[in-house]
C-alpha cells in the first residue's frame, strides 16, 4: 500500500502547483499563495486511473511538505477541506488562526 513518505511532490512554481506522478499519471494541487498564507484552490487528477484514497495519500504529502516549512495554509479545495477535517489534529496549527474547517 502506498504511504504519503512513498509519494515524490514536485513544486512547480511556474504553474504554481504540486505534482505527482501517481500510476504513472500526473496528479496536482493548484495554489495561489500571497505573503501569509497559501491558498490550496484546485485538485486535478484522472478518476480513471486514480481513486480518492491514493488522491488523500498525495495531499497528505503535500501538506506534510509545507508543514515543515512552516506555510500556513488556506484550504479552498473541497477534497483539501475534507482530508484536513479527518486529520484535524495534526494539520489545525496550519490554518490562519481563527478559520474553522
Amino acid at each position: 500500500k502506498m504511504e504519503s513518505k512513498d509519494i515524490d511532490i514536485n513544486q512547480n512554481e511556474f504553474h504554481r502547483q504540486f505534482e505527482a506522478h501517481l500510476n504513472q499519471h500526473l496528479v496536482t494541487l493548484e495554489y495561489a499563495d500571497n505573503d501569509r498564507n497559501m491558498f490550496l484552490t484546485k485538485v486535478t487528477y484522472d478518476k480513471d486511473k486514480h481513486d480518492e484514497d491514493l488522491i488523500l495519500i498525495f495531499i497528505k504529502a503535500v501538506l506534510d511538505y509545507l508543514k515543515e516549512k512552516e506555510i500556513t495554509i488556506v484550504p479552498t479545495s473541497p477534497l483539501v477541506k475534507k482530508f484536513i477535517k479527518r486529520n484535524k489534529l495534526k494539520y489545525k496549527e496550519m490554518l490562519p488562526i481563527g478559520m474553522a474547517i
